[in-house]
C-alpha cells in the first residue's frame, strides 16, 4: 500500500469513527482485479444486514468495495457508510420493520421513517426511551 492508500485509508478510519461504527463496520485492504483486469489495492468495508431469503429473515454480511485508485477519496467512501449509521446501528427487529413498511426503501432513508412512523413515539417501542 502506498501512502497515498495509507492517508486515505486513515481518513475512512477517522470519519467512521465520528459515527461510532468501528463495532458494527469491518475494514480491510487487499488486492482484486479492476475494470481493467489488472490486479490493484481494493478498500472493503464489511456489516451485517437484514434481508428476506427463503421465507425467513436473516443477518447476512455486507460488504461495500471500490479500488484505491488515484481517484480514490477516503471521505467519500466513508459517506457511502456514514450515510446509513442509523440503518447499520439498528436492530434486526427495526430493520425487519421498516422492509415491510417500505419495502423498496433505501436504508440511508431508514431514520426518516423512523422518525416518522407514529408507533414510535410509544415509550418502549423499537427501542425508544421508557418512562
Amino acid at each position: 500500500m502506498n501512502s497515498k492508500q495509507k492517508e486515505e485509508f486513515k481518513k475512512v478510519v477517522l470519519e467512521l469513527d465520528k459515527y461510532n461504527l468501528n463495532e458494527h463496520v469491518s475494514l480491510s485492504i487487499g488486492d482484486a482485479e479492476n475494470d481493467k483486469g489488472k490486479k490493484t489495492k481494493h478498500i472493503y468495508a464489511y456489516w451485517l444486514d437484514t434481508t428476506l431469503l427463503n421465507k425467513k429473515w436473516v443477518e447476512r454480511e455486507t460488504c461495500k468495495s471500490e479500488e484505491m485508485s488515484k481517484f480514490f477519496s477516503g471521505e467519500l467512501f466513508a459517506l457511502g457508510i456514514s450515510q446509513k449509521v442509523a440503518w447499520i446501528k439498528a436492530s434486526r427487529e427495526e430493520k425487519v420493520a421498516y422492509i415491510k413498511a417500505e419495502p423498496f426503501g433505501h436504508p440511508a432513508l431508514f431514520p426518516v421513517w423512523l422518525e416518522s412512523n407514529p408507533l414510535n413515539k410509544i415509550p418502549g417501542y423499537m427501542g425508544t426511551e421508557v418512562g
